[in-house]
């Protein structure tokens, strides 16, 4: 979720119009959707097979492809919008560069952001 907002952020950031802008947020959306589609199908599994079971297993793999593959595709749609742009980026970059500042609130930002998703990750212990 926090890569969907930051991809949102830059292609608001470096002024996409908004024909571009749209197409990020429909397959930002759509992951995000597929996404809680998947949980709820694990839900729905382990409530239906509470014991480990192939076809419950199946059903899990299957839901969670359908959101990597999802997720591919919103990479090869961000990739090609914001391909053309490197160059703006770096000049964006550049001129960050001469305000301190705002830079380090956006270094704050981004930190923040890869924290709260790494924190999210399966496994990791809440506190």
């Amino acid at each position: 979720m926090a890569a969907g907002w930051a991809v949102l952020g830059v292609g608001w950031l470096v002024g996409l119009p908004a024909a571009r802008l749209a197409p990020l947020v429909a397959v930002v959306a759509a992951v995000l959707a597929l996404e809680t589609l998947n949980s709820a199908a694990e839900v729905l599994v382990d409530m239906v097979s509470p014991h480990p079971h192939p076809l419950a297993a199946a059903a899990k793999d299957l839901a969670a492809a359908a959101v990597l593959a999802m997720s591919l595709g919103a990479l090869a749609t961000g990739v090609a919008i914001f391909w053309p742009l490197p160059a703006h980026l770096v000049r964006l970059w550049a001129g960050a560069l001469a305000h301190p500042l705002p830079t380090a609130l956006a270094v704050l930002v981004l930190a923040y952001l890869v924290g709260a998703a790494a924190s999210s990750l399966p496994g990791r212990r809440r506190t």
